[in-house]
């Protein structure tokens, strides 16, 4: 996500979320990795989901798109679901005309203090914590920590 001056690049208009009054965007380029027929973000009710990473949940319907799935857990069952996700993501969620951005720890993303978001390091951008997801505040620059969750089976970890 990152705010934009000037005209968006048209090679992301098709693929882009336009937020608050055409001055944040928020896109993903990447084709989903399970089912190449969809692409982002995944619609849920009134929530829209950009994820980046692989799920490799046992229990997926057979045909399901891994984004559809990780935002159908997040509504249905809450923050505390993601603690039962199999697999790596770093995301960006829009609900009830709020915005939120997560990952685990085995996913990267990176922010600055302008709130440009990017699975990639960038100029001037930090890493943003794992395990935790964060409301943003565009008004007021700042991200406010509301849950925390657990990283499942994380590769890279040691004790």
């Amino acid at each position: 996500m990152y705010k934009h001056k000037g005209k968006m690049p048209d090679e992301y208009i098709a693929n882009t979320y336009v937020y608050n009054e055409s001055t944040y965007y928020v896109a993903h380029t990447q084709a989903p990795t399970t089912d190449t027929d969809n692409i982002h973000p995944a619609i849920f009710g009134n929530s829209m989901l950009w994820h980046n990473g692989i799920i490799k949940q046992k229990n997926m319907s057979p045909g399901t798109w891994d984004t559809a799935w990780l935002l159908e857990q997040i509504s249905d069952y809450g923050w505390g679901s993601l603690s039962d996700v199999d697999g790596t993501f770093a995301c960006i969620l829009y609900y009830s005309n709020d915005l939120y951005v997560f990952r685990n720890e085995i996913s990267p993303m990176f922010y600055d203090k302008e709130l440009n978001f990017s699975s990639t390091k960038f100029e001037d951008s930090i890493s943003l914590p794992p395990n935790t997801v964060f409301k943003i505040d565009l008004r007021h620059k700042i991200i406010e920590s509301v849950a925390y969750f657990k990283t499942k089976e994380n590769p890279y970890y040691i004790p």
